[in-house]
C-alpha cells in the first residue's frame, strides 16, 4: 500500500478515505448547486475526484453520463496519486 510506503499509516488512511468519500456524497452536490453548477458532467467528475467509489456510485444511481464522469475522475485521481505521491514522498525526507 501507498501510504505504509511513505510512512503513513494504512489503517487511518483507509478511514480518512472512506470519511471523505462520504462527505464528498453529502456535501458535493448540494455544494456545487450553490455554486450554480447544473451539469451532470460536472457532478460526476467532482464525485470521482473528491470522493471515488461513495460519491461517485450516488451520481451513477441519478445519472448516466455523470456516472461515466465519474469513472472518468477516478481513474484520473488513481493515476495522479499513482505519479506523484512517489515523487514527493523521495523529496519528502
Amino acid at each position: 500500500m501507498v501510504s505504509s510506503q511513505v510512512g503513513g499509516i494504512p489503517a487511518l488512511t483507509a478511514a480518512l478515505a472512506i470519511l471523505g468519500g462520504i462527505v464528498a456524497a453529502v456535501a458535493g452536490r448540494k455544494m456545487l448547486t450553490a455554486l450554480n453548477i447544473h451539469d451532470w458532467r460536472a457532478y460526476g467528475l467532482a464525485a470521482g475526484i473528491a470522493g471515488s467509489g461513495v460519491a461517485a456510485a450516488q451520481v451513477a444511481a441519478r445519472n448516466e453520463l455523470g456516472a461515466a464522469f465519474a469513472a472518468v475522475g477516478i481513474g484520473l485521481n488513481g493515476i495522479l496519486i499513482g505519479l506523484v505521491v512517489p515523487l514527493v514522498a523521495q523529496y519528502w525526507k
